[in-house]
């Protein structure tokens, strides 16, 4: 996914994240990508100090939770201030500069895991209609990414956990491919 972030920064956007929903509730950002590899390091130590609201009305966590994307072409001061949680806040959100923000649905199988967020700051762009079209397949292929991955994952666990069995077992055990060809004997085979 962190590759995925990549690919969205510089052309389309100044920034992109990617927020994970997780098992307990919480939501946190797995990928963050800008063209200053500085800004990347500081955006990861401010998401460390400030983690995601899972409750909050708007971003990641709306989206999340509904299922439905967000598209602000033009950021106002006044919508910061009504995005921030105190003073600090305000401030990092003003020193990033937001001019645009656009969030869609990373979808996991049929499920909402998480989020794609693309940031427009210090090129001045505006996302629009034919942004969120992009952004939304971006997502969707994304999504397809992190299903292959967890049933990748969850394939491999369930070698590990026949392996063991039959390497535990007093009788002999083998596999073979439809071809005939054995690809696995247990210990016991070979004592």
């Amino acid at each position: 996914l962190q590759e995925i972030a990549r690919l969205g920064v510089p052309d389309f956007a100044d920034w992109c994240a990617v927020d994970l929903l997780h098992p307990d509730g919480s939501i946190g950002a797995i990928a963050l990508a800008h063209a200053d590899p500085e800004k990347v390091r500081w955006g990861w130590a401010l998401r460390a100090s400030d983690p995601v609201d899972p409750d909050a009305p708007t971003g990641a966590p709306n989206v999340i939770r509904t299922g439905e994307p967000e598209l602000y072409p033009h950021v106002t001061d006044e919508m910061l201030v009504a995005g921030a949680r105190d003073a600090e806040q305000l401030r990092l959100m003003r020193e990033i500069g937001f001019s645009s923000v656009l969030v869609v649905p990373l979808r996991i199988g049929a499920e909402v895991g998480g989020a794609l967020s693309f940031v427009n700051a210090e090129s001045g762009r505006r996302f629009g209609e034919e942004d969120l079209a992009t952004a939304t397949e971006i997502a969707r292929r994304a999504g397809g990414a992190v299903q292959v991955a967890r049933l990748h994952e969850a394939l491999a666990e369930r070698e590990t956990r026949f392996r063991q069995l039959a390497e535990a077992l007093p009788q002999i055990v083998y596999t073979s491919g439809p071809d005939g060809r054995v690809d696995y004997l247990n210990k016991r085979w070979f004592e």
